[in-house]
């Protein structure tokens, strides 16, 4: 594909030739070419002194082992090494060698024990780091990529969705001359006949005392059931205000009559029991819940569900997914106030939801559909996008129900993939030089090797101390 001293050529690469056919009005294509020699980092020389050490050993070792194998024999130690050596200063070195023969001994056992121990340690710890930079491929050229929930387009999508509720409390600030009604709920019965009866807006209940609410909406009380000859009563449950505002219309629980059926039978079989007491009447001066109160309520739980839903999406996405800027919106239903916008009350209470629904892209999934789209479907499993997240894309249509995305696409970067396994076992079993095991490998462009300690040029006899950096461009 792209060997040594090769360049991609459409009429010597049937693959890139396909390619290039479909590609030619819209990519400019980046040269690639081997280089001569995959490039070596310039190594230091070895240490001098350590070299300078280790023969010196070596060479004292050598001297030391002779001289006292030809201790007897002047003449043959001189033939060994060539040196004028007269009987005097032989015997003389002789006699020092005899009296320090133990010191020498271990002296050249811990120089042996140094060297052996030394190289056992680099052997077993010494790293490489390789940098490799891979090929690559950069494109301009716009694209439309198309997503959906079931995959039948370009690459499939996800739909995520979730509702996050919150709520405040804060002080009321508008105060107003008010005129508020007394409100509660109540039990309406009927023990009169089996026939339905039909309570028309505003009909009157009243009190022991005299006190007079009325309903807002016409209800119908169902009629009484007949069972063995006895009237069991039906009810309605409904909504009554006073007639009047005022807090003397303030009441708990209790029973009702309707003054409209006074004088006639169903007068004394149509009542009414207090569900909950009658509460909100008031005149005067008060704390009411201004439109301004309840706006700036809004707004702040509106922030607080942004930052909530940023947390919460960010918790249900996965790494190998994405959620595309613009692919995800949120719908706020209506926010509930209590006491209500115009009435009496020292702390507003208010209660907001939120919808988020989001499109969520799969990393590895969008990255083949964009190799496929600039490269052809032969190098699907070849490269890689490496810039996914700062690629060019903007959304020119989505449908959260039919599970759809279209994205228009530009500047994208593409890799080409990298075994690292395979290329950590090539350096560790095959018989090779470093050039002909990274020019074997089509997809590095570039390759540089770091020793540590940098003299021992050695490759470590484990894959684990052998460390691969991707250098992109």
């Amino acid at each position: 594909m792209f060997g040594k001293n090769h360049k991609i050529d459409s009429s010597e690469n049937t693959a890139f030739f396909a390619r290039k056919k479909n590609m030619s009005d819209m990519v400019s294509r980046i040269e690639f070419k081997k280089p001569e020699a995959v490039l070596k980092k310039k190594m230091p020389e070895k240490c001098h002194i350590c070299k300078w050490f280790f023969n010196f050993l070596f060479s004292a070792f050598r001297f030391f082992k002779d001289f006292f194998k030809n201790s007897a024999n002047p003449v043959k130690f001189r033939e060994v090494y060539p040196v004028k050596f007269t009987p005097q200063l032989f015997n003389r070195v002789k006699h020092l060698t005899k009296v320090k023969k133990k010191k020498i001994a271990i002296f050249l056992l811990a120089a042996f024990l140094i060297i052996l121990g030394s190289w056992l340690f680099l052997k077993n710890f010494s790293r490489l780091t390789l940098k490799i930079t891979p090929h690559q491929e950069f494109f301009k050229a716009e694209i439309v990529l198309k997503g959906k929930k079931d995959g039948l387009f370009d690459f499939p999508i996800e739909i995520i969705s979730f509702k996050i509720t919150e709520e405040d409390s804060r002080p009321i600030n508008g105060k107003k001359e008010i005129k508020n009604k007394a409100r509660g709920r109540i039990v309406v019965y009927n023990a009169f006949s089996s026939e339905d009866q039909v309570l028309v807006k505003r009909t009157r209940f009243e009190t022991a005392d005299g006190k007079i609410y009325r309903i807002s909406e016409q209800i119908t009380v169902p009629g009484a059931e007949i069972k063995d000859g006895k009237i069991i009563p039906s009810s309605v449950e409904t909504e009554i205000s006073a007639d009047q505002p005022g807090e003397e219309y303030n009441i708990g629980l209790t029973d009702f009559t309707i003054p409209g059926f006074k004088g006639t039978d169903r007068y004394s079989k149509f009542y009414a029991r207090s569900k909950t007491p009658m509460e909100g009447g008031f005149i005067g001066m008060a704390r009411v819940v201004s439109e301004k109160d309840a706006e700036e309520a809004k707004i702040l739980l509106k922030n607080k569900l942004a930052e909530k839903i940023d947390q919460e999406y960010k918790k249900q996405i996965p790494e190998d997914l994405i959620l595309l800027e613009g692919a995800s919106e949120i719908f706020y239903e209506e926010a509930v106030f209590t006491p209500l916008v115009g009435e009496k009350g020292e702390n507003l209470t208010a209660a907001l939801a939120a919808n988020f629904k989001g499109i969520l892209i799969k990393k590895e999934y969008f990255s083949k559909a964009l190799v496929n789209a600039y490269l052809g479907s032969d190098f699907i499993n070849s490269a890689a996008a490496a810039n996914i997240d700062q690629l060019g894309k903007k959304i020119i249509s989505r449908d959260f129900e039919k599970g759809e995305i279209v994205l228009k696409i530009n500047n994208v970067h593409l890799v080409w993939n990298l075994n690292e396994s395979e290329l950590k076992n090539s350096l560790l079993t095959e018989n090779k030089s470093f050039n002909e095991i990274f020019n074997a490998h089509d997809e590095i462009k570039r390759a540089e090797l770091i020793f540590w300690p940098s003299w021992w040029q050695r490759i470590p006899n484990n894959a684990e101390r052998i460390k691969i950096e991707r250098v992109l461009e």
